[in-house]
């Protein structure tokens, strides 16, 4: 049996890792599906960094919080193999009934393409549009606003049945009906270090048994999300971090997706969303209806557009200049396009510096704690091992946040890129030697 979606995951959950054969002698089995008791899943909140501008203009952090859910092995397998059997039905009917839409929407699709790719779809359409404007709009806590009802609705018309199967419903149930519960207090529970969960050969976090007798010490706190357990709206939601989440949220909005690329791709425009990301470039004299129905149909969803996120930027051709100039800049996929000149968000470049120097400070502790061992042995000190630092902040590496603007650089034909790479360098070699 083919098993792409097989994938083995290293971290601590109520059960143990399985094997391929396990783990497709119980995918293959819908019966098995339909009875498989889920666990709940394990939540930790990430906080990503932001620099924003208040009312008096200044720079400001905004941390962003998400709240990520990571299921159990078992459930993880289940979850992964029905996105996978899910996944080539949506393909196939974009493919042969929404044709239209196979280009405009970009995230969590194979498409052989990356960011740098779809923003340059973006930029190019206004390029060559010259008058036009940018309706951006982000939906409001998209995975945990999704209507129950209407994703269950969602899921029967891809399956082409009036009804969920049984082992799809569990699925179903699994996904909705869920349960999480905080990866600090269940550590701190059984007594798991955070830093080295693994220490004393621990395999799990507990057995079955040390499980029940954990929720039915927690049983009469379900109710309460200020306590260790917490049951989300039962009608809307579903966890973000989980194999099968952000396939769904494509299911979810076919319909959402179809209305709005025909009604823009009438006008001569362009319709593109990723993820919870929307945009629409269209003639400026249509951008107060494209605008309402949008929200008319995002509100048929039960969802609902971020007030504060909402951009309508204005581009027109100046014949002086002789290129395209907008109104104020177009943010899209981590990229910043004014007046024809491309370049890469600063909050990227804030994050890429402050990774660099707590990778060169915990290479320089890692060199002084084995020198000090080395000393004692009456061995010459090691130099600063500099090869994996050069592999993940210059661009000596394949993989890493140099190569990867080095190539928007490329694609995208911009030396404002190239001007924002200039001095990393010397800044990695400052941070080596001092």
């Amino acid at each position: 049996m083919d098993s792409p979606w097989f994938k083995m995951r290293g971290y601590l959950h109520f059960d143990t890792p399985i094997s391929l054969k396990k783990a497709n002698e119980l995918v293959s089995c819908p019966e098995r599906v339909a009875k498989h008791s889920f666990y709940p899943f394990i939540s930790c909140t990430l906080s990503v960094p932001k620099l924003k501008k208040n009312a008096q203009g200044k720079l400001v952090r905004d941390p962003k919080k998400r709240v990520i859910s990571y299921a159990s092995h078992k459930d993880s397998h289940i979850f992964s193999y029905y996105a996978y059997i899910l996944n080539k039905k949506y393909e196939q009917l974009l493919n042969n009934n929404y044709i239209n839409i196979n280009n405009s929407v970009l995230a969590f699709r194979k498409l052989g393409k990356n960011n740098i790719n779809f923003a340059e779809q973006a930029f190019n359409y206004i390029k060559q549009a010259k008058n036009c404007s940018v309706i951006a709009l982000d939906i409001s806590d998209f995975f945990g606003n999704l209507d129950h009802k209407i994703l269950k609705k969602q899921w029967c018309k891809l399956l082409g049945e009036e009804t969920l199967p049984n082992d799809h419903f569990a699925v179903f149930k699994a996904i909705t009906q869920y349960t999480t519960i905080s990866k600090n207090i269940l550590f701190k529970e059984f007594k798991i270090s955070p830093h080295t969960p693994r220490s004393d050969n621990r395999k799990r976090i507990c057995t079955p048994k040390e499980f029940r007798l954990f929720r039915k010490k927690h049983k009469l706190s379900l109710d309460f999300p200020d306590q260790n357990l917490f049951i989300p709206n039962k009608n809307k939601g579903i966890p973000q971090g989980s194999p099968i989440s952000a396939l769904l949220s494509n299911i979810y909005m076919l319909d959402f997706d179809d209305f709005c690329q025909n009604q823009i791709s009438k006008l001569g425009g362009l319709y593109l969303r990723y993820c919870d990301d929307i945009l629409c470039i269209i003639p400026t004299p249509q951008v107060s209806e494209i605008h309402n129905l949008v929200l008319k149909e995002i509100m048929k969803l039960k969802l609902e557009i971020h007030p504060t996120k909402t951009e309508i930027i204005t581009f027109g051709y100046d014949n002086n200049k002789r290129k395209v100039i907008n109104n104020k800049k177009l943010q899209y996929l981590g990229f910043i396009l004014k007046d024809e000149s491309i370049t890469i968000r600063p909050a990227a470049f804030t994050k890429y510096s402050k990774k660099m120097k707590r990778g060169v400070s915990l290479a320089k502790q890692t060199q002084r704690k084995y020198n000090i061992i080395r000393s004692k042995k009456n061995l010459l000190n090691r130099q600063l091992f500099k090869k994996k630092l050069y592999s993940t902040y210059s661009h000596f590496g394949r993989r890493n946040f140099i190569s990867y603007a080095r190539k928007a650089a490329e694609i995208m034909e911009s030396p404002q890129i190239r001007k924002q790479l200039k001095p990393l360098w010397k800044r990695l070699q400052y941070r080596i030697k001092n």
